[in-house]
């Protein structure tokens, strides 16, 4: 329940998307672990493998998918763009 807010909610960039994969890396090392634990170190198959490949799968998208890191110039030269196209859309041909 707590990773679902937590993934779409925060804009992962390189540094903290390689400490949140950190993080689902140990979630899922700690998850296999009980459940090898729990069937006497024998693999068998069971549902939290399934959590396991999940956390495994977010953590390698957080890891090396991530979002790049804009600086304030990046953020201020977008924004006069955004607003640069917003003002030509409104501004079309009068009859």
């Amino acid at each position: 329940m707590l990773f679902a807010p937590v993934l779409f909610v925060v804009r992962w960039n390189k540094l903290n998307g390689k400490a949140a994969a950190l993080g689902l890396f140990t979630a899922a090392g700690n998850t296999a672990s009980f459940v090898l634990r729990k069937d006497d170190f024998k693999f068998v198959l069971r549902g939290w493998y399934l959590f396991v490949a999940m956390f495994v799968l977010a953590g390698l998208h957080l890891a090396f998918n991530a979002n790049p890191m804009l600086t304030s110039a990046m953020l201020l030269e977008k924004e006069g763009k955004a607003k640069g196209g917003a003002g030509k859309a409104k501004g079309g041909k009068s009859k």
